[in-house]
């Protein structure tokens, strides 16, 4: 069993909500700020259900688990949108992806938005980021508009996350792009599993960048569980037995398989589509052990308890599920449902919230808990310390034409045509609807179907007729977003690498009006190593 998060816990005399309230010896740390650190850490691909401490049966996440009961866990939080782009949108401004436009067709966060790392910078804050997934690069999709430092997997670190992927590839796999055994001709390369240099560069930044006179905000991106998804043996054996490691390593989920399959051109069996699930599990249980060795120093230097932690992601991932691999087609709990875990002891007590929140309200919840001003920007972030909303809204504004198309490069028998929709979905009470862009309605009942395997809309017309008003009234108050307000640089501009590591992730980069991928930037000496995370692997560069 892996050792809990913080450790040197001693139980206090009390209990809330039925849950045991505790508090960490607390270390010796730097003086007092004036506000909180903040530390955003997003899993990436990660749904909720996937998760022990949302009760999957399988262990995924003990060190998790346990940091759980010293925060607040929101257990039916959902995303404003199902894919990387939208849904950091409105976790960084506030606002509905109707509003700020971020979408498949227009990968990028315009530049008069205001940021959540803008508005903590302009109330003092120190900003970092770290990522490992393109659509966050620095210049990719503007979505980390406002970190004073961002750093990723593929350039300062590179030659640390090449050699630590490369360690844990097993010589047999033949499941991925980036698999040892994968005799395809498709792209690949390493640079997603950056988990290894994550905390490191973090902590990197703490030591030799960051003004300890100022409170920090940081964001960091872990890839793990996005495919192609490479756990090591250590994460595959406490989730998977034997026989379902083998069969994984052989089933073919490449990023045109697992879309060709949503096309039915590609056929799983019932046993490959479990194998496959249970290699999301090991991811998951290698996110756990790193994040743990990340929140295990902070509690070292003493600034844990000083730092409003939150532990989110920005969207699901469908396993077989609808037919579906990925995250594209629908607004299903498996792309929407994800966790939703802030610690901060100073304000918030131990919980478990049952009612529906979005993590569009992240910004107005951060600002709040942090005691600064509110933003007047985001005008659709309510801060979770407050009432909730009575009804929830996620949507999908834009078709993916560009990955079809790749898909039927490889399968030409997939019509070109009847593909194309978008969604919108409201979830009130236990209630969830979806309406596509041809008018066809799904009705579901999430607490006694949280798969959503049965379909109400037919059975109960009244609840659709209500809901459906609800969401139309919903987006007609909103502003709509507004195009004319770009200016001349807004526009997306990835390096070739970048879009390389696009195209094996599933998000084709098409090059209209002529926007060319850069030549990547030569990359000096790597950082050092920084210091290295308790328990793990003291893993050198190239």
């Amino acid at each position: 069993m892996k050792r809990p998060l913080l450790v040197g816990l001693a139980v206090v005399a009390a209990l809330a909500a039925g849950a045991a309230v505790f508090q960490a010896t607390r270390p010796k740390g730097p003086p007092p700020l004036a506000h909180p650190n903040v530390l955003i850490v997003l899993w990436d691909t990660v749904r909720a259900d996937h998760l022990s401490v949302y009760g999957h049966p399988v262990d995924t996440t003990p060190n998790l688990k346990a940091f759980a009961e010293q925060g607040v866990v929101y257990e039916n939080a959902v995303s404003p949108g199902m894919w990387t782009v939208p849904s950091h949108g409105s976790i960084f401004t506030g606002l509905a992806p109707t509003t700020h436009g971020a979408s498949f067709e227009w990968r990028w966060l315009d530049q008069h938005h205001v940021t959540l790392a803008e508005h903590f910078q302009q109330n003092g804050y120190d900003t970092f980021a770290f990522s490992a997934n393109p659509n966050l690069s620095k210049r990719g999709a503007n979505l980390l508009q406002g970190f004073g430092t961002i750093e990723t997997s593929w350039r300062e670190w590179w030659p640390l996350v090449r050699k630590a992927t490369r360690m844990k590839l097993l010589p047999d796999d033949a499941s991925t792009e980036i698999s040892p055994a994968f005799e395809g001709k498709r792209p690949g390369n390493a640079y997603y599993n950056g988990a290894p240099a994550t905390g490191r560069a973090l902590f990197r930044w703490l030591d030799k960048g960051h003004d300890p006179q100022k409170p920090f905000l940081a964001y960091l991106n872990y890839m793990e569980a996005h495919k192609p998804r490479v756990p090591g043996k250590e994460h595959r054996d406490p989730v998977m037995d034997e026989a379902r490691q083998q069969l994984a390593l052989k089933t073919d989920v490449t990023f045109v398989n697992q879309l060709a399959y949503g096309y039915g051109a590609v056929e799983f069996t019932g046993d490959e589509i479990e194998a496959t699930r249970s290699v999301y599990d090991a991811c998951l249980h290698e996110l756990d052990d790193w994040t743990n060795r990340l929140f295990s120093n902070l509690e070292k230097r003493g600034v844990l308890d000083d730092t409003i932690v939150v532990v989110t992601s920005d969207h699901g991932e469908s396993l077989g599920e609808h037919r579906r691999y990925g995250h594209r087609f629908g607004m299903y709990q498996t792309l929407l449902h994800v966790p939703l875990i802030i610690r901060y002891p100073k304000k918030l007590q131990p919980a478990r919230v049952a009612q529906p929140v979005t993590t569009q309200d992240l910004f107005a919840t951060l600002t709040d808990l942090a005691e600064l001003p509110p933003a007047p920007t985001a005008t659709d972030s309510k801060s979770l310390l407050g009432t909730l909303r009575p009804a929830l809204f996620s949507e999908v504004l834009s078709f993916d034409s560009a990955g079809l198309d790749l898909v039927r490069s490889f399968y030409p028998q997939i019509p070109a045509e009847g593909w194309e929709n978008t969604f919108r979905a409201i979830r009130s009470a236990n209630l969830k609807l979806i309406v596509d862009a041809h008018d066809h309605a799904e009705l579901y009942d999430i607490e006694t179907d949280p798969l959503e395997t049965a379909d109400l809309a037919e059975a109960r017309p009244d609840e659709v007729a209500t809901l459906r008003s609800a969401m139309e009234a919903h987006w007609a108050s909103l502003p709509a977003y507004d195009p004319s307000k770009r200016a001349e640089s807004d526009h997306p501009v990835f390096t070739k690498k970048e879009k390389s590591m696009l195209e094996v992730l599933g998000y084709v980069v098409d090059d209209e009006e002529g926007k060319e991928g850069v030549d990547d930037e030569a990359v000096e000496d790597p950082p050092e190593g920084g210091p290295a995370l308790d328990d793990g692997p003291e893993i050198q560069p190239d």
